[in-house]
């Protein structure tokens, strides 16, 4: 059997094109039944956010797609090795709510068997605070 990272990354690059198009069905459709979703951000936890199977995970990005509009994802880097791929990436956007725009830097870490996604790791900026005044100087 070969390496699965090339394979694995295609897999990644078409999950990041459904994201930015708000395709849940076609996020959905490339996750495995039991996928975990672990999110951390500067606002979290030591063990962040989990997210557990394949209803959370659909109202996950559904969240984000009702609250973010404009949506863009930049792949900076994107790294496979067997099941696992790193991506460093930014994602634009403007938040509904607040009409603010803009990009954050985020780092996914994947993991994949038997062509689906099982695990997220997402470690980013807060998106939900992007573009708020720095609340400090007050």
């Amino acid at each position: 059997m070969g390496d699965p990272a090339p394979s694995n990354q295609k897999l990644v690059r078409l999950h990041y094109a459904a994201f930015a198009c708000h395709d849940i069905d076609g996020i959905v459709a490339g996750l495995d039944p039991d996928i975990v979703i672990v999110v951390h951000d500067e606002h979290g936890t030591d063990t962040g956010e989990l997210i557990v199977g394949l209803d959370a995970a659909r109202a996950f990005f559904e969240g984000i797609a009702e609250a973010v509009t404009n949506t863009t994802v930049n792949v900076d880097v994107l790294r496979g090795d067997g099941n696992r791929v790193l991506a460093q990436i930014a994602i634009g956007g403007t938040i509904r709510d607040t009409g603010r725009s803009g990009t954050i830097p985020a780092v996914h870490l994947f993991t994949l068997h038997d062509g689906l996604i099982t695990e997220i790791r997402t470690h980013r900026p807060d998106w939900r605070h992007y573009g708020e005044p720095d609340k400090s100087d007050t």
